[in-house]
């Protein structure tokens, strides 16, 4: 269970993390391997850096590429206005462990 000092402790704590990667998407294209797209916080990081550069009139852009082993094009739909997706997966051959797309 999350207590309240857990929700007022996470912003002290990783705060200087999401600046950084806020930092990283606002002046270079990032490049993401490994990163599950799932993550609620690295979610809110990416969209609120986008309504930032929208709001401040800056011209459109995908703030980075993303590397899977697995692609979702649920997902890729969903973000295709914020990353870029290159499924490494199809291009070797080789699928991630549990994907459904995978040979057996």
């Amino acid at each position: 269970m999350l207590t309240r000092r857990d929700f007022v402790r996470y912003d002290a704590a990783s705060g200087p993390a999401g600046a950084a990667v806020q930092t990283l998407l606002r002046s270079r294209h990032l490049l993401v391997i490994g990163a599950s797209l799932t993550h609620d916080n690295f979610l809110h990081l990416a969209h609120e850096m986008e309504h930032f550069l929208e709001e401040g009139g800056a011209k459109r852009r995908n703030l980075g590429t993303v590397l899977t082993f697995s692609a979702d094009r649920g997902w890729a739909m969903l973000f295709q206005d914020v990353f870029d997706f290159v499924d490494v997966g199809a291009q070797t051959g080789r699928r991630a462990p549990g994907d459904p797309c995978r040979p057996t």
